[in-house]
Formats: structure tokens, C-alpha cells, sequence
């Protein structure tokens, strides 16, 4: 409390609320609060409870020491500070009593040192006293503010009798009280003591690890109102949200209801205006029946016989056209009837599905708050970090909900730059949620999580690092210029050995190897595999495409509606359709499984020379160009988009790239031909690194022509003049 709002205060600070008057020797009950030691002493006397008495404001129960007085109370030296600071004030007003002659008097000065006021006469003797003579002593009227702050920290003065108001410098461990010099000479011989402000220091750090403690109850107890709040609020938006379906689909019911009700009534107008004109036309026809029948009784009853006997034909003819008049209702012809039969298996279904019929709840006992993030803080660019989540309760438990939804947010710091990054999550079923990580740029990542849309309160920074690519392996057999290369889902290896006209097949970092093809083949380059492990391989010679089954079986060649040219790099886009580079022609054809040319990345107008080899990726098809030293993207309608490379050795230059793959983080690895080695890039043509050099040694390449990328992120590397393969491992 600063000390103008202590000032407004003061009489309250200092005034007991039992006596209701200023403090004398005021004591502190365990539980902090502050009476006088008379107030203390007369509680005591007049508690019948044994022993104890019951603090007067809160109730907490303290033990009466031994002596059966409050004496050995700890004193609050705080309001002993107070009340002098209260004396000091009302010196402008009224007179102070001298701590040492007693007598009261406007002109007192005050000894910060003694902590006692000094009349003008007192102070004389006072100031004479050697010992005193470095003490700091100011009258009442010169007091300011930092004078009055000066009072409030002032020591603590030692009590006891002939200590002459020593400062309590010192602790005694044993006796666990502060002591004067005097009292460590004469009372504690023997006993281990330290400085008072050592063992302060000490206490003040035990209370505040103890306040934090207390202090989190509060966090709690806020924790635990915001989480009622939430539930509160959760639940309403619940509510209203099942409210909104099912008013939804009462307008759906009504909607229907009014359109059966239309065509009800549709119908009853329809069939009651068919009836009211045949109610007309027959009564009509009534009427005629009435007159005909009206005029031949009165024919009988008035003519003669003769009359009778010469009219009889005709009245018989009278009677024939009644009959052959058209009756009131013919027979068969139905009566209107409309009736509405009810969906009971719609009924029946919502009876079956119960409330599910409108949604189910979903609710999980997971608190975001209390989820947890673990992983390693390095990464290396284009490789996989694993960083796992653990949804935990409000009590921190391990749990799991099927219902659980996390999401992750991963943005690069201190970086303006647009990045790309590649995750992907795993559900383990048990609370626990394993997040592959890839990043295709260097610097510092930080990773953000939310557990049902709340934000946890961990958050995790990855410091992606350079790749450097190490040889891990080999493999000859026997190859003869190999060309390109195709991993299955299985990890089969598929290459295209050039001048032995055949695909030879591997599994991952073995010796030894199949083949097929030689009996179809003549000079195959590009190779891919589909989903459904089959096989496509382009032939330079041929100008063919030709499909194998995944045993390496012939199963048919693609005629294509335009004859290829020299077709090089293959590979298929999302839907299935062969990506082929028809080199000869200098553009890139989309072909589908029938033959039927879909689309041309024509590359004449972007100065596309000679496509050896294209991918397909995120929407967009990469093309190398052999002579033109460069890649070249086109995006899926075959629009050219950018290039990014030129000829040279330096870092993303090249001279004549072939082979094209795609990495675990989305980086474009470019095999560059004469340069002997590989450069690898992020999407939008950035360079990353490189690994290789000309030579025949492990780490060495000559010639790469085909890459591709193992299930475990290793590199499998085709090298036409080094006829061989060879893994490399970041």
C-alpha cells in the first residue's frame, strides 16, 4: 500500500477491533490477524474452552501458551510503525508526549534510530550520549513523504531490559527467534545464529513458493468457474443448435405437408368440376326424361282409342330414345376416392433411431488445457520429425474420445515468406496422436495446437536444419545403362535397364534381382507404377507405352491416337492418366489408359527443348529440359506457369537434368546429368542442397538419370554411367 492511501487509512490500520481503540503492544494470532495484548490477555481469562481461545474475527482456534498469557505472541512491529506514523501526524494538530520525560509538547523531534519522540530539552541529553551520536534525528514538523516511508520500514528494536533498543540483527535457530547483539551474548551462548536478513531471505522465498501454492487453489477455483461457464455456454449453444435442426426439419415436414396438402386439393378440384358438369348435363337430360315421359301419360289419359292406336308408334319411339339415352352413372364407373397413405417405414426408422434421427451428442471428457506436446526440437529439411499429443482430463489423466478432433498449425518465425509444410495425423485409439512433420525450408518452426477447436496451452518450436545425404549402399547387378527408377507400395524397385532391354526388379537395399520385359522392350527409359502396382514403361524405339501386370506379366501395349515420338520420363496424375514426356515433339502429353490424347503442355511457346522427364505434384507438372538446362512448371489445364534453373555447376544451375521425384516433404529432387550429382528444391523452385560428385566411389555419381524415394525416405539413385544403383540416407 503506497503511503498517501496508508495516510487516508491510518486511524483504521491502527485501532483493535476489540477495544476498538488504538493498539497497545499489539500481538499476531497464527492466523495473522492483530490485537492488543490486554484484548488478548482479558480473551483468554474469559474463554472457557481448556487451553485454547478463538481468534475474535475469524474463529481459527490458537492454543494459550504455557504461561496463560499472550506474552510471547510475536509482536507486529508493522503497527508499533503505524502508530508513531499517527503521532507524527497529529503533532499539526495536538500536542506529543515525550518518550522520555513524559511531558507533552508542540516543538518534538523524533529518532529514527530509537524509534521514541524527544521534546526540545530531552533531545539535548539525548544528542550528548556518545552512542547516539550517529543516530538520525528529525522534528515532526520537517517530515515529508519519503520520511514517513522511512518510519514504516524502520527495524525492529529489541525489547528487553538494559538492551538499550538494540536492532534485532541476528536469528537463533534454536530458540527460532530474532535477537539482539546483547541477547546473543548473554542468552544464547552456544546456540547457532545468523543474520536476521539471511534467514528473511530464506523465509520470504519458503512463503512465496507457498503463496504460488494458495495462489493456484485460486487458479483453480477460477479455472473451475470458467469451466462452468463453459459448460453453461456449451450446453446452451448445444441446445439451440439441436432446436435449429429440428426447426429445420419441421419446415422440411411442413414444406412436404403443404405440397401433399396442394395436390390434395388439386385433385378434389379436378374430380368435383368433372362431377358438377356431369351433374349438369344430367339434369338436362332429366328434364327432357320428365317432359317426355309427362306428355305420353297425358297422351293415354285423354286421347281415344283411335288417337292411341295411330299414335303408338311414335310414342314408341319417344320411349326408345329415352333409353338410349346415356344413364345417370354407367356401370364400373368408380366414385371419387382420396386417401393418404402414411410412410410407416419413415415413422418406423425415426422410432428405431430415436433421438439419432435428428444427430447425436458427442462429448469427450478431454480438456485442451491439460492436453500435453512432446517431440524432438530438431528437424531436419525434407525429413520427418514425429511430435506426439497426449488429450488428458481435467485431472491430467491420460484419456480418449473418438469424438476428439485435433488440428495443427505450423508457421515459420521471423520469416515473411509464404512456407510450405506437409503433416500428416495419426489416431493411436488411446489418446495418444502421432503428427508426421515435414518442412521444406530452414529456420525456426513454431508448431500450434487446438483439441476441439480450444487452443492448448503447449506449443512446440522445431529448428529445421540442412540435409546432408550420406551413401548408405549400392547395387550392380548387372545393369547396362540404367535409366529410371519406380518404388511400388510393397518397396519393390523397378528399373529400366537400357541396353539390356529389360525392367529388372529389386527389393529395398538387396543384391538380388528379377526381370521381365526382354521379350517386349527394345530401349525403355520412363517407368511408374499405379496404385494398383501395375506397371508402365515408355520405349525410346518403339515410341511406345507398354503395361505390365505387378508380376512383371505383359498385359497390353497403349496405342495412342497420335503416334509418339521418342518418348522419355512417365508418370501418372491423380486420376490415372500417363503423363508422357514425347521428347521428339518437344511437349509433354496428357493420355488416358485408352489412348486418348486429354491434353498437350505445350512447351514451344516457353521454350521447351527436349522433356526427359515430368511429375506430377500438388496441381502443378514438373518437366526437366534436358537440352534447355532447366524445369519448367505447367499447372493441370497445361498453362505454362514458371521455369527456374539455367546451365552451369553452381548451386541450382544445371547441365542437361533428368530424372524428377518427389521427397516425403514436398521437395522436387532434380538428378543433374553431366554435374553428377542431385539438387534438391522446394516447390517453387528454391534451392535447398545438393549431394554427389563425379567419381565411382560410394557418394560419387556419374550420369544420373532416375531417382526415387524408398517407404523409409531413403534415396534410391540410377546412375547410367556407373551402371548402378545407389541409397542415400539423410
Amino acid at each position: 500500500m503506497d503511503v498517501p492511501t496508508l495516510m487516508h487509512n491510518l486511524k483504521e490500520e491502527v485501532t483493535c477491533s476489540v477495544c476498538m481503540q488504538l493498539y497497545t503492544d499489539p500481538k499476531q494470532l497464527p492466523c495473522l490477524h492483530t490485537f492488543c495484548l490486554q484484548c488478548l490477555n482479558n480473551v483468554a481469562r474469559t474463554s472457557k474452552r481448556n487451553g485454547t481461545i478463538r481468534c475474535p474475527l475469524c474463529q481459527r482456534e490458537v492454543i494459550v501458551p504455557d504461561c496463560g498469557t499472550m506474552e510471547s505472541l510475536p509482536d507486529c512491529f508493522y503497527l508499533k510503525n503505524l502508530l508513531d506514523i499517527l503521532a507524527i501526524k497529529k503533532c499539526s494538530t495536538s500536542k506529543v508526549t515525550c518518550g522520555n520525560c513524559g511531558e507533552k509538547n508542540e516543538e518534538v523531534s523524533y529518532c529514527f534510530h530509537c524509534g521514541e519522540f524527544w521534546c526540545s530539552v530531552c533531545l539535548r541529553g539525548h544528542n550528548i550520549i556518545r552512542a547516539n551520536k550517529d543516530h538520525r534525528v528529525l522534528p515532526l514538523k520537517d517530515f515529508k513523504e519519503k520520511d514517513f516511508e522511512d518510519v514504516l520500514k524502520r527495524p525492529a528494536f529489541c525489547s528487553k531490559e538494559l538492551h538499550e533498543k538494540q536492532v534485532l540483527k541476528f536469528f537463533c535457530k534454536k530458540c527460532n527467534v530474532p535477537v539482539c547483539q546483547t541477547c546473543v551474548i548473554v542468552e544464547h551462548v552456544g546456540h547457532i545464529v545468523e543474520h536476521l536478513d539471511i534467514t528473511a531471505k530464506a523465509a520470504k522465498e519458503n512463503i512465496m513458493i507457498q503463496l504460488d501454492s494458495a495462489k493456484s487453489a485460486d487458479k483453480t477455483h477460477t479455472y473451475l468457474e470458467e469451466e462452468i461457464k463453459k459448460i453453461e455456454n456449451c450446453t446452451k449453444a448445444t441446445v439451440e443448435k439441436i432446436r435449429n435442426t429440428t426447426q429445420s426439419v419441421i419446415v422440411k415436414l411442413q414444406q412436404l405437408e403443404q405440397k401433399l396438402t396442394l395436390q390434395v386439393e388439386d385433385e378434389g378440384k379436378v374430380a368435383h368440376e368433372q362431377l358438377l358438369e356431369r351433374s349438369t348435363t344430367y339434369q338436362a337430360q332429366l328434364t327432357k326424361y320428365e317432359e317426355t315421359i309427362s306428355q305420353i301419360e297425358h297422351l293415354v289419359n285423354r286421347s281415344t282409342a283411335a288417337e292411341v292406336v295411330l299414335l303408338q308408334s311414335h310414342v314408341s319411339e319417344s320411349l326408345q330414345d329415352l333409353k338410349n339415352e346415356p344413364p345417370f352413372r354407367s356401370k364400373g364407373e368408380e366414385s371419387f376416392i382420396l386417401d393418404f397413405i402414411p410412410n410407416h417405414s419413415f415413422l418406423e426408422k425415426i422410432d428405431d433411431l430415436g433421438s439419432a434421427a435428428l444427430g447425436t451428442l458427442s462429448c469427450s471428457p478431454t480438456v485442451a488445457s491439460e492436453c500435453t506436446v512432446t517431440g524432438k526440437r530438431m528437424a531436419m529439411v525434407g525429413g520427418e520429425t514425429k511430435i506426439e499429443i497426449v488429450t488428458r482430463n481435467s485431472r491430467g489423466e491420460q484419456c480418449y474420445s473418438s469424438n476428439d478432433k485435433i488440428s495443427s498449425n505450423f508457421s515459420l518465425v521471423e520469416r515473411c515468406c509464404s512456407s510450405k509444410f506437409i503433416w500428416q495425423t495419426r489416431d493411436e485409439k488411446n489418446g495418444k496422436y502421432i503428427i508426421s512433420f515435414y518442412s521444406n525450408l530452414l529456420g525456426r518452426v513454431r508448431a500450434q495446437f487446438t483439441v476441439n477447436g480450444e487452443q492448448m496451452k503447449q506449443s512446440l518450436f522445431l529448428d529445421v536444419m540442412g540435409r546432408n545425404y550420406t551413401s548408405v549402399g549400392e547395387c550392380c547387378a548387372d545393369f547396362y545403362n540404367p535409366w529410371g527408377v519406380a518404388v511400388n507400395a510393397s518397396g519393390d524397385i523397378y528399373v529400366t535397364d537400357l541396353n539390356n532391354k529389360k525392367v529388372q526388379v529389386l527389393r529395398e537395399h538387396e543384391m538380388s534381382s528379377r526381370s521381365f520385359g526382354h521379350d517386349v522392350l527394345s530401349t525403355p527409359c520412363g517407368i511408374c507404377t499405379d496404385t494398383s502396382r501395375r506397371i508402365y514403361v515408355a520405349d525410346r524405339t518403339y515410341n511406345s507405352i507398354f503395361l505390365f501386370s505387378s508380376k512383371g506379366k505383359f498385359i497390353e501395349e497403349i496405342e495412342v491416337e497420335e503416334e509418339l515420338n521418342q518418348p522419355r520420363g512417365i508418370s501418372l496424375d491423380p486420376e490415372g492418366n500417363i503423363i508422357i514426356c514425347n521428347s521428339g515433339k518437344s511437349c509433354v502429353q496428357l493420355i488416358s489408359l485408352e489412348g486418348d490424347i486429354l491434353l498437350t503442355y505445350d512447351g514451344r511457346a516457353c521454350g521447351l527443348q527436349l522433356p526427359f522427364d515430368c511429375i506430377h505434384y500438388e496441381n502443378k507438372v514438373y518437366v526437366s529440359d534436358f537440352t534447355g538446362h532447366c524445369i519448367k512448371v505447367f499447372n493441370n489445364t497445361g498453362e505454362f506457369l514458371f521455369e527456374f534453373g539455367e546451365q552451369g555447376s553452381e548451386n541450382g544451375q544445371f547441365n542437361s537434368p533428368t530424372g524428377l521425384e518427389i521427397d516425403k516433404a514436398g521437395n522436387l529432387l532434380v538428378c543433374d546429368d553431366y554435374n553428377h550429382r542431385v539438387q534438391v528444391f522446394t516447390e517453387d523452385g528454391r534451392f535447398l542442397t545438393k549431394f554427389g560428385c563425379y567419381g565411382d566411389e560410394l557418394g560419387q555419381l556419374n550420369k544420373p538419370t532416375g531417382l526415387a524415394v524408398l517407404r523409409n525416405g531413403d534415396i534410391v539413385v540410377a546412375e547410367f554411367g556407373n551402371n548402378r544403383l545407389q541409397y542415400f540416407r539423410n
